[in-house]
């Protein structure tokens, strides 16, 4: 991915040089019209073909899947990793050597340590182990969503003074009560008048996972045609498998917390472990250097 990004910033460049260098050598207005017209369209054209390829990318699909933390699609990540990396770059390894300070190694190992860290390429770098952990920890709080919907939707029927139930007024009611859940509640009330109450149900539960929201998805199909007594005690027939999940969920959600807090050690320790590396790499150079 990131191989084809930089190639393609390779090709922007060239055909922006190229442009200018087209454009400086032609002297009629029409010309010059003519000139800046096709500038700008092989400039969009090379953008628009960037952010497509992006959209469709491994790196959309990771960061969609961890719920697109702190806002980050593909297109945004990658600008901002290739932008610090050519920070980096160029404060560490490009301005030295221009003053004539020679090869700085750190900066060097700089730019090869943030590469490693972020790079979404590589299987077990940092930003896949982050979003792994994000992505679990979205989970738990979707599960943790399921048995609040559970007990809402029991409460809700305890509490109805006449025996017959619309499933799609409840749902839509309790609604509001969800965060994470929230954009699957709503494409399920969508999908309730158009493709049938059965289907929406069981779209919901796929899309949310987990043997609870199937279990909670064929309760609410029957809801419209048994009774309140009924549902209920169906409802309370999973009190047990709902308790078992809730427990283990929140175990799961402690787990995932404490090994996100971990990281910022890691890092540390991945950072001052560099560090020394570089040190005995320029100690043991100047050395040399020295004996020679």
């Amino acid at each position: 991915m990131l191989l084809t990004v930089f190639v393609h910033l390779i090709a922007v460049s060239g055909a922006i040089g190229s442009g200018i260098l087209f454009y400086s050598g032609i002297s009629t207005q029409e010309e010059l019209m003519l000139g800046k017209f096709r500038i700008q369209h092989e400039f969009v054209k090379r953008v628009r073909r960037l952010k497509d390829e992006n959209e469709e990318s491994k790196l959309e699909k990771i960061l969609k899947d961890a719920g697109y933390p702190f806002g980050l699609n593909a297109n945004r990540y990658t600008a901002i990793f290739i932008g610090l990396m050519l920070v980096i770059l160029v404060a560490y390894v490009v301005t030295p050597a221009f003053r004539g300070d020679g090869f700085n190694l750190f900066g060097l190992v700089s730019v090869v340590a943030v590469f490693l860290i972020g790079t979404p390429d590589i299987k077990y770098s940092g930003f896949n182990f982050l979003m792994k952990k994000v992505k679990e920890l979205n989970q738990a709080k979707i599960q943790a969503e399921v048995f609040t919907f559970y007990e809402l939707a029991l409460n809700e029927l305890r509490l109805m003074e006449n025996s017959r139930i619309q499933a799609y007024t409840m749902i839509r009611d309790l609604a509001p009560n969800f965060s994470k859940m929230a954009p699957s509640i709503n494409m399920l009330l969508f999908n309730w008048n158009t493709v049938g109450h059965a289907s929406a149900l069981d779209a919901w539960a796929k899309e949310v996972g987990g043997e609870e929201a199937r279990a909670l998805a064929s309760v609410f199909k029957t809801l419209d045609v048994v009774d309140r007594d009924t549902a209920i005690k169906s409802l309370e027939g999973q009190q047990e498998m709902f308790m078992k999940a809730q427990i283990e969920n929140f175990r799961r959600r402690i787990k995932v917390k404490a090994d996100l807090a971990k990281l910022p050690i890691m890092a540390t320790f991945a950072l001052l472990m560099a560090n020394y590396l570089a040190v005995v790499v320029i100690m043991c150079l100047n050395l040399l250097n020295s004996n020679m």
